[in-house]
């Protein structure tokens, strides 16, 4: 299992769907083919989230355990998924 926990991070306010989220992202990096890729938050979600998304690189399925401490730093930790 590989996992980064980032220092940086950028939050933002996104509008999507017509309505408007406040989204984190930090970097993190793909267990399989080591790819950095950007890991977005949405905040309106709970502090704490897991998500399953494709790599952006490889395209491999990958766990992304997300959490946030209410607003400071976003940390990142992703593992294969299956």
């Amino acid at each position: 299992m590989c996992s980064q926990k980032e220092t940086m991070h950028n939050t933002t306010e996104a509008s999507k769907f017509g309505g408007n989220m406040l989204v984190d992202t930090a970097d993190a990096v793909c267990p399989v083919c080591g790819q950095i890729f950007s890991a977005e938050m949405d905040l309106s979600g709970g502090w704490k989230q897991d998500i399953i998304e494709d790599c952006p690189n490889c395209c491999r399925s990958l766990l992304q355990h997300l959490s946030n401490d209410q607003g400071a730093q976003m940390e990142v930790a992703v593992e294969r998924n299956g």
